[in-house]
């Protein structure tokens, strides 16, 4: 299986690369030690972006130039899906949907935090203050990770909900003249969705697998007041053998 991701000599940062007929990765910039992140343009049909790297001006010149080298702008997207909550994949959203009118498409846990990253940062701020204090962890590391935490925000504009329609596991969507499975595999995030083409066996899987690291499953909060934490790690695992059931040839 090939998987050309981030993290990987295999791709050069800012570049692109048909993956199939009318669908092209094209790889940004982030200001993150994980470095560059993986985007997808669909071209036959309403144009459609999966996933828009941050906020951040290097991320969006290089967009702009992968989508001007298709004859692509901005402008003329139509659709965008974001197949999770983490600022290097969903930061420019709010950004495109208000240049191009597109509407937004993304699994029902990740919409909250479309509108409002930071108030559902703050949201959830007492959950990992108590977890971080009954599992040990020195003061100093906790204002380090809260600090750390706190600066997101800026990687990220706020969305309009009434720009977002929501995807959930076995939803269908027409992409670069094909049709794909939406599966949601909750793990890296409790929203994370994969796009799964049967006829070319193709997965594009972001951040549930990559190529070179093991995608690290991330602690977070119960989505209801009460509710037990989720067990990211038991789901990843459990979500990883669904994907590999299903014997992907390329997961770009």
């Amino acid at each position: 299986m090939m998987n050309p991701t981030r993290h990987s000599a295999f791709i050069i940062p800012h570049s692109s690369f048909p993956v199939l007929p009318s669908l092209h990765l094209i790889s940004l910039p982030t200001p993150f030690p994980v470095g560059p992140v993986n985007v997808y343009v669909a071209d036959d049909g309403p144009l459609t972006l999966i996933d828009t790297g941050p906020k951040d001006e290097a991320a969006r010149a290089a967009l702009e130039a992968g989508l001007a080298a298709l004859g692509h702008r901005v402008e003329d997207i139509r659709r965008v899906i974001l197949t999770h909550r983490h600022v290097d994949h969903i930061g420019l959203a709010a950004e495109i949907v208000a240049r191009s009118g597109a509407t937004a498409f993304t699994h029902p846990h990740t919409a909250p935090w479309l509108s409002g990253y930071v108030e559902e940062l703050a949201r959830n701020r007492p959950f990992y203050l108590q977890f971080w204090r009954e599992n040990g962890v020195p003061q100093e590391i906790v204002d380090q990770i809260t600090a750390a935490s706190a600066r997101t925000g800026q990687w990220i504009g706020a969305l309009d909900p009434a720009a977002v329609q929501l995807l959930d596991e076995g939803d269908r969507l027409e992409l670069a003249g094909r049709e794909w499975q939406v599966y949601h595999t909750p793990g890296h995030a409790g929203g994370l969705i994969c796009l799964w083409d049967a006829a070319s066996r193709t997965l594009l899987s972001n951040d549930h697998l990559l190529r070179d690291i093991s995608s690290n499953p991330v602690i977070e909060h119960p989505n209801l007041p009460g509710a037990p934490r989720p067990r990211r790690l038991p789901e990843y695992l459990i979500h990883m053998q669904r994907m590999a059931a299903l014997e992907p040839a390329l997961a770009p």
